[in-house]
């Protein structure tokens, strides 16, 4: 399910190969990745195509709720490793989902972020074919975006190489996203092409003096004057005037 986004989005595109990360592109909002299969999550989560697997049982620790808005889970801190304070919402994809029907190699995931707080940290680890990874390639992925604390909804997209979905995570999952505490996610979402780079705002024309009776062009065609565009809008019996009486 894709669902549309509204209020104030960035987006900033990361790639992602093994232990490699290069930022690939930054827009304003509107150049989210046209997803295949995705999760909206927060306390009345909808997924299509993948769900959130093994809720709150060992290191999966988030509470679901609205933050900014929007439905989300938060997470929690894991107490029961102090040194590793950052929980996880693990994931697995529909072995049926037509996302993986060519068996793909390289995904895209897109993560809708709260920027809040400020050095938050937000993660993901996927099952790979990648020998170096943990738990023979269960684990890839070491890229991680720090938090400006903007307090505004922010998305992220990494590319996944050598993907091997085999549910080799913790919960039988494929993936999973990492936070440090207070972080919240809105939607995940996994795609076989990248995100489009947003278009840059439109800019206001130039105003430009005009003559006196000289209409202005833009794009070789003269603007419509206001009467000729109230005679159009039917209005122009607001613009006739009065003729005057012809003398006898």
């Amino acid at each position: 399910m894709v669902v549309a986004r509204r209020g104030p989005w960035k987006t900033a595109v990361a790639l992602a190969a093994g232990s490699a990360t290069a930022l690939l592109l930054a827009g304003s909002a509107g150049a989210a990745a046209s997803a295949n299969v995705s999760c909206v999550l927060g306390s009345s989560p909808v997924c299509s195509g993948m769900a959130v697997v093994g809720p709150h049982l060992g290191d999966s620790l988030f509470t679901s709720g609205t933050v900014g808005g929007k439905g989300a889970d938060t997470f929690s801190k894991n107490t029961a490793s102090p040194t590793n304070p950052e929980t996880y919402i693990y994931l697995q994809v529909s072995p049926t989902a037509a996302l993986l029907s060519g068996k793909p190699s390289t995904l895209y995931l897109t993560v809708d972020y709260y920027d809040s707080p400020a050095k938050g940290q937000l993660m993901y680890n996927y099952d790979s074919t990648i020998a170096s990874a943990p738990v023979n390639g269960a684990y890839a992925g070491t890229a991680s975006v720090t938090l400006g604390g903007s307090a505004q909804w922010k998305q992220v997209t990494w590319k996944l190489t050598q993907v091997s979905f085999q549910q080799k995570e913790n919960n039988s999952a494929d993936l999973r996203v990492a936070g440090s505490p207070g972080v919240a996610v809105h939607e995940v979402m996994l795609s076989t092409s990248a995100p489009a780079a947003a278009p840059a705002p439109a800019k206001s024309a130039p105003t430009t003096a005009v003559a006196k009776g000289a209409l202005p062009k833009t794009g070789g065609s003269p603007l419509v004057p206001l009467a000729g565009a109230l005679a159009l809008a039917g209005g122009v019996g607001l613009l006739r005037r009065r003729r005057p009486a012809r003398s006898r």
